[in-house]
């Protein structure tokens, strides 16, 4: 499985990210080797999924798929969240630190479902 992440926007490209992400990530056991990037059209043909963070984004995406095409694997990452289904995860930028932990935990649970909803989906084991 490949897994990449990427923005909308051509803001912050080829930077890492944000120094209290990183701190976050690693305080979660987690450690990021990312630079950012920005999506592009190909990502539609060189991913089976593209969930997008908020509906801004997720917009921005759609309209890069101009024909529709690829309507399909494209939704929000909290489609799949249990606590708050479909709503927009919030950005912590502005915020403090346990606005982090919160997208941590937000995404946490919101990839652990989509992982359960591939595996039924498409009738994988679990390993």
């Amino acid at each position: 499985m490949e897994v990449d992440s990427c923005g909308t926007s051509k803001y912050h490209i080829g930077e890492q990210p944000d120094s209290r992400t990183i701190a976050n990530a690693k305080n979660n056991g987690l450690i990021l080797n990312h630079k950012a990037r920005q999506f592009l059209k190909e990502d539609f043909r060189n991913f089976d999924y593209i969930l997008a963070m908020d509906n801004a984004n997720l917009n921005c995406i759609q309209r890069i798929d101009q024909t529709g095409e690829f309507k399909d694997k494209t939704m929000l990452m909290r489609t799949f969240d249990v606590s708050d289904k479909g709503t927009d995860v919030p950005d912590p930028y502005f915020g403090g630190e346990d606005g982090f932990q919160n997208v941590y935990e937000i995404l946490d649970r919101s990839v652990e479902e989509f992982l359960n909803w591939l595996i039924e989906k498409h009738g994988l084991q679990a390993k």
